[in-house]
Parts: C-alpha cells; structure tokens; sequence
C-alpha cells in the first residue's frame, strides 16, 4: 500500500519546478515561426535563436555544480528560478534578432544552475534504491514542458500574440519561489513532521571513501568512470533529442502544412507519451534491470531511431502522429533509464558536482543541434531529410557508447561509496 513520506514533498517541488523550467525553455519552439515572421528572421538565424539559450545553460552547468557544493541546492535554485523567470518576461519584450540572442543566452544562465541543485536534492531526500525512479519523475519534465508548451503558446498567440505567451509565464515561477522558501530545506533532518524512521531510510553509512570524495577537486570527479563516460553518452544522445524537441513545430508547419492550432496537438503528444517513457525508463532499471542499467538504454535507443525514421518517411498523417508519438516514448525510456545510472553510482558527496558535467555534455549538443540543423534546412532548400538523418546518427552512435559501458564496474563503485 502506498503510504506518503516527506521526501515526496521534496521531489514535488522538484518536479513541477522542472516542469516550469521546461516550458519557459520550450515555448520559443512553438513561438519561433512566428517571431521570425515579426522579427524578419532566416532559418539560420530562428536555429541560432533557440541555440543562444544553451549558451548561458551550458556555461552555468559546472559552476552551478560547484555553487550547489559551497552554498547548498535550495538557495541556488530560489536564484535560478526567479533569474530565469526575469529573462522569460524580458523575452517577449526584444525587438531584434541581436537582442533575442543576448535575451535567450541570459536567461539560459538561470536554469544553467538548477539541474545541479535538483539532483542533489534529490540524492540528499532519496535512498539509493530509490534514486533512479526519483531521478526519472524529475527528467520527465523534459517531456512534460514541450508537450504543455504547444498548446499553452498556441492558445495564447492565437488570441493575443507571442509576446503574451512569454509573460503569461511569469506566474508559475513567482509560485514556486514563494514554495520552495516556506516548504525544502537542503537537510532532511531539518524538515519539520519528518519520522526518525524516514530519516534512518535517507541517511547513508558514511565510509572513508565517502568522506574522501568529499574533499575531490573538479578534475577528479571529472575522472570518475561514471562521470565522463556519462557525459559523452548523453552528448551524442542529446544530438537527437534537441534536435527533435526544437525542430518538430517548424517542421509540422513548414514541410508537412499544418496550421497553428493543429501543429500544437500533433506536436504535444511524443511529449505526452513521453512523460510517461521517462517514468518507464526510470522503473526498467530500478526494478528490472537493476544489474544491467544500459539494457534499457540501448534497446529503447534503437527502437526510437526506427521510428524516427518511419516518421520522415511516411505519407500518411495518420501514421505522421502514430510514429511521432512512438519516437517520443522510446526516446524518453531511454532517457529516463540513462539518468538513472550515473545517480545510483555517484555518492552524495560529488552527486551536484558530477551531474553538473554529465548535464554540461547534453547541453553542448543541445546549443550545436538546432543551429546545425538550421544550417541543414537552409542549404537544403527546406528539406528535412538530412536533419532526420543527423537526430538518427546521434541516437545510434550514443548507443554504441553505451554497449562499451561496464556496468559491473559501475556497481562495485556504487558500493564502495
């Protein structure tokens, strides 16, 4: 029977901050044909609008890792959140395409902090065993915020405008500052109505290992096996997925000639089906391979390539939306099944640090995917065809890295911290 703990208020918050973090990223995606009808804007130039984001996302990964380490995640992330929430409401407020550049990089460097912040909450609430379905339920945000952000937007430009859509967000954020100051606290035994015995289950054995990798500098987390093998899976995986998320509205709209509002369902529903992957990954490997956490990785990889590719090819509208959604569940099994590896292997004492280099090697490819296949929509005189192929050759290759990953090393590691 399913009983409440207090560390589900702690991943509560997680979660639905995630999610807000997800649709202010997202909602340009939806936002973009349209600015760049306003805004005078080439397919370069709407790629390297939704790039400039991770120019200040990917900057702010490792010294948000370090800032969770010297100042603790809840005070990083109340900064985050309102910086980012700033920057939202300053986007629908630009006039060129050089201040949308300067705009999007700003605001990218608030939620640059926060994935650091929120993976060491949840290492500092959630037991081990735990981890892994925990860390799923947060990443599923990436599914849920670009699903919600084509409806949302496509509701409020059609009645208002772009502009609008970006201060309407504002709200939501002004919320959850006010919730993480009165309800997380860094240390659960400082929450207020928390059991001994939920403590007892939180707390780790803490080893000389442990209390070593306390005092490790960044170059020595970057040299933990989990850490840089990690990065370099979720660089080439991130190929496909941003290149997904950030390209499929314009591609609904300009090769397939969809309108407005029919291009906001079609384009939720792979984010829908995948908010419920990312859980499906996170449990796989908690509960059914919990011995060979790559499994699932690699196996939901090479199914999402096929429908990926399925997609491209197909005719049909009908089957358009049935591959689409097939491709946005397996890729977020995968995704969620991915996180869930480097989490039950890092100890508490370098998990904000080291996901914070993990997370840096995913937003390098997400800064390059959208601006390469920019390029490759231009050059090709709007075609998709390369850029189907480039998201599948990303897929694909970030599974063959997988495949080299020893997991039994992985294990013995996790239980020597």
């Amino acid at each position: 029977m399913f009983k409440w703990k207090t560390r589900y208020i702690a991943l509560s918050i997680i979660f639905f901050s995630s999610v807000v973090m997800g649709l202010d990223r997202m909602i340009i995606s939806t936002a973009i044909p349209y600015m760049a009808k306003d805004l005078g804007l080439s397919p370069v130039q709407m790629g390297a609008a939704m790039s400039a984001f991770f120019i200040g996302y990917t900057t702010l990964q490792i010294p948000g890792g370090i800032l969770v380490h010297k100042f603790g995640p809840r005070k990083i992330m109340l900064w985050g959140i309102a910086w980012w929430t700033a920057f939202t409401v300053f986007t629908g407020a630009i006039g060129s395409f050089v201040s949308m550049i300067i705009v999007r990089a700003l605001f990218g460097a608030g939620e640059g902090v926060f994935p650091a912040a929120a993976f060491q909450t949840l290492a500092n609430w959630f037991p081990k065993k735990e981890r892994g379905t925990a860390v799923s339920i947060m990443t599923s945000c990436s599914a849920w915020g670009p699903a919600l952000a084509p409806i949302i937007a496509a509701l409020i430009i059609s009645a208002y405008g772009w502009r609008e859509t970006f201060y309407f967000m504002a709200l939501p954020g002004i919320v959850l500052i006010i919730w993480i100051w009165y309800s997380l606290t860094d240390d659960p035994a400082q929450k207020k109505g928390i059991s001994a015995q939920e403590l007892a289950e939180i707390r780790e054995e803490v080893t000389p290992q442990t209390l070593s990798e306390a005092k490790y500098s960044l170059w020595q987390v970057l040299r933990v096996p989990a850490v840089w093998q990690s990065c370099l899976i979720l660089f080439l995986f991130d190929i496909g997925i941003w290149g997904f998320r950030t390209w499929l509205p314009t591609y609904l709209v300009q090769a397939r000639g969809f309108s407005l509002m029919k291009m906001g369902v079609v384009a939720s529903l792979p984010f829908f089906a995948g908010g419920i992957g990312y859980i499906v990954g996170g449990w796989l490997s908690d509960k059914i391979f919990p011995n060979n956490r790559k499994a699932p990785i690699i196996i939901c990889q090479w199914i999402s390539a096929i429908f990926l590719y399925l997609t491209f090819v197909t005719e049909s509208p009908s089957l358009l939306v049935a591959w689409l959604t097939c491709a946005g569940f397996f890729l977020c099994v995968a995704f969620g099944a991915f996180w869930a590896l480097p989490m039950i292997t890092l100890s508490k004492s370098i998990t904000g640090r080291g996901m914070s280099i993990i997370n840096t090697g995913g937003q390098i490819a997400g800064a390059s995917a959208p601006l390469i296949i920019g390029f490759l929509v231009q050059t090709s005189g709007g075609g998709f065809g390369t850029t189907f192929g480039f998201m599948i050759a990303g897929v694909l290759l970030s599974s063959l890295f997988a495949l080299m990953v020893k997991t039994k090393r992985s294990e013995e590691h996790a239980k020597a911290v």
